[in-house]
């Protein structure tokens, strides 16, 4: 394709080199794969992403089946130049399993106090960060270091989510959620439920915090999916408000 690669890359014995995909908006890593001479020039002179696959034994083009592209803003290689990263603009999903990263299965640590550099726990993953903007990044280095209005960002949240549902920008992650409807909310809504209980069991502030976040975004989500407000969840929750007893669900 008269691509020119730089002379330095090194291919393993198979001729394959490793590509890291990175969402270049929320920088999360959407997946790993492989990439032969070819695939890597198609890459290269497309600038969309092109694999080679192991099992199948062929090229294959990402997107092209499912239109899930992925459009590549930045290319590097690593100092060793035996491993490849692209941020890239997502469209839609990167996992075959119809969810945003493949890297989506939680695996725990075995250590009650990871050690991090300043005694932090590495952030868990992210949900709808990208579309977030400044409210899902408002406290990125730990807990009790900066405190905002929630009303405000919920409020800021809610705006930018109901923007995506009438635009559905390409590549956004609450474009995905409104596209594949109500069952994939709800499932969202149910494991960002679970992992807040998991980060409670922890007794992790700070993750706490992270998943809280998520599960709220995700509740904002299906409160715009029914067209809700959240000044009309906040009147249900005033009328809930006894001059002199904690505030219960109804039904207790």
């Amino acid at each position: 394709m008269g691509v020119k690669i730089p002379e330095e890359i090194r291919f393993n014995a198979e001729g394959l080199i490793p590509a890291i995909i990175q969402d270049v908006e929320s920088g999360r890593v959407l997946m790993l794969a492989y990439m032969n001479r070819e695939a890597l020039a198609r890459t290269l002179a497309t600038g969309e992403t092109w694999f080679y696959s192991r099992s199948r034994r062929e090229l294959w083009h990402k997107g092209a089946t499912s239109g899930h592209r992925q459009y590549i803003v930045n290319a590097s290689y690593d100092c060793d130049a035996d491993a490849l990263l692209f941020q890239v603009r997502q469209v839609g999903v990167a996992c075959h399993e119809g969810e945003f990263s493949c890297f989506h299965n939680p695996l725990a640590l075995q250590v009650s106090s990871p050690k991090v550099p300043g005694g932090r726990k590495p952030a868990p993953r992210d949900a709808g960060q990208a579309d977030m903007g400044s409210a899902a990044t408002a406290n990125p280095t730990g807990v009790g270091t900066v405190t905002a209005d929630l009303g405000a960002v919920l409020t800021e949240v809610f705006q930018v989510i109901k923007e995506r549902q009438a635009t559905r920008p390409e590549g956004s992650y609450t474009t995905y959620l409104f596209n594949n409807g109500q069952d994939k909310i709800l499932k969202k809504i149910g494991e960002e439920a679970g992992e807040t209980i998991i980060a409670s069991k922890n007794d992790s502030r700070r993750e706490i915090l992270y998943e809280l976040a998520d599960l709220y975004y995700h509740t904002l989500v299906l409160l715009a999916y029914h067209d809700l407000e959240p000044g009309q969840l906040a009147a249900e929750l005033a009328a809930r408000l006894p001059a002199n007893d904690p505030l219960a669900p109804k039904n207790q």
